[in-house]
């Protein structure tokens, strides 16, 4: 059990979300478009549907609290899929506006999925030197 703990302390964390949950939140947004045109088709099978169609009214959902417009939220999720930067966005903002919006857009979309739990954010903030 030791060794789990070591491995789990030693993975880097940035504002008190893991590595990993970043990647996960990525790898999400990255399927996004592929899992809105298989609902579309409807050739998967339902249970598979409904889970596409679970984890993309969550994603779209997340988006959408923090981005006025539709286009943006869209925007924003296909940037975090691609993991594209402020060099090659698309959007027409400040550098500081677009990291902070994109940040609060995959923060929410990591929330609204239960794979980020706020209380701990708050936490590892708060014990940050």
């Amino acid at each position: 059990m030791e060794g789990i703990h070591k491995k789990e302390d030693s993975v880097r964390v940035q504002e008190g979300v893991p590595e990993s949950a970043e990647a996960l939140a990525a790898a999400l947004c990255a399927d996004y478009f592929r899992r809105e045109r298989a609902i579309e088709e409807g050739t998967e099978p339902l249970r598979v549907r409904m889970e596409y169609e679970y984890l993309n009214r969550r994603i779209y959902t997340a988006a959408r609290e923090i981005c006025e417009k539709e286009e943006d939220a869209l925007g924003f999720i296909e940037e975090i899929g691609a993991k594209r930067g402020y060099a090659k966005s698309r959007f027409t903002v400040s550098e500081k506006t677009y990291k902070v919006k994109k940040r609060e857009v995959k923060l929410n979309i990591l929330r609204r999925l239960y794979l980020l739990d706020e209380a701990r954010l708050e936490k590892r903030k708060e014990e940050k030197p």
